[in-house]
């Protein structure tokens, strides 16, 4: 006891301080916490008021629409598309320059403007005599109940519905 008095370090606890420690903690977590929700607010309405900035006065750019040249691959010319349009164009192009048969086969064919664009083609092409085999996924299909979907001209264009069974086994 002596050897404290020297150094003049006398530990005593004290009990108030003790049992007030789970208060005193609870208020600095919940100090942090309200700190750290305020400061993730703020981070969020700095960075909306940023994009909403860069969107009114800077112009946006577009996505690149490339299109690369044809690629020779063994005895076929194999062209790449990397914008739809681009692609339907090119289909549509094909089934106006198709003179023998055509082999259409989709997923998804919807009764849209694209959708009504190949149908046209396609039963123009079927008009000009062009054997046309169309395919595409019934199941898939958002309104397969639709009249305007039944294909015309039955005896030159041949429509298969992958969902239903075909009825001849000749293809």
């Amino acid at each position: 006891m002596d050897e404290e008095k020297k150094h003049g370090f006398v530990y005593k606890p004290d009990w108030r301080t003790l049992q007030n420690f789970p208060t005193v903690l609870r208020r600095v977590l919940l100090r942090a916490l309200l700190v750290l929700f305020g400061l993730q607010v703020l981070v969020i309405g700095v960075l909306v008021a940023i994009d909403t900035w860069r969107k009114r006065y800077r112009p946006q750019g577009h996505f690149p629409r490339a299109q690369p040249e044809p690629i020779s691959v063994g005895h076929s010319i194999v062209q790449i598309y990397t914008y739809g349009e681009y692609l339907y164009e090119a289909m549509l192009h094909a089934i106006r320059q198709a003179q023998g048969r055509i082999f259409f086969e989709t997923y998804i064919w919807k009764d849209d403007l694209i959708g009504q664009k190949f149908k046209y083609e396609l039963q123009r092409a079927a008009d000009r005599g062009v054997a046309v085999y169309v395919m595409y996924d019934q199941a898939q299909h958002p309104c397969p109940e639709l009249p305007a979907f039944s294909l015309a001209a039955p005896a030159v264009l041949h429509e298969r519905l992958c969902s239903r069974p075909s009825q001849d086994s000749g293809g």
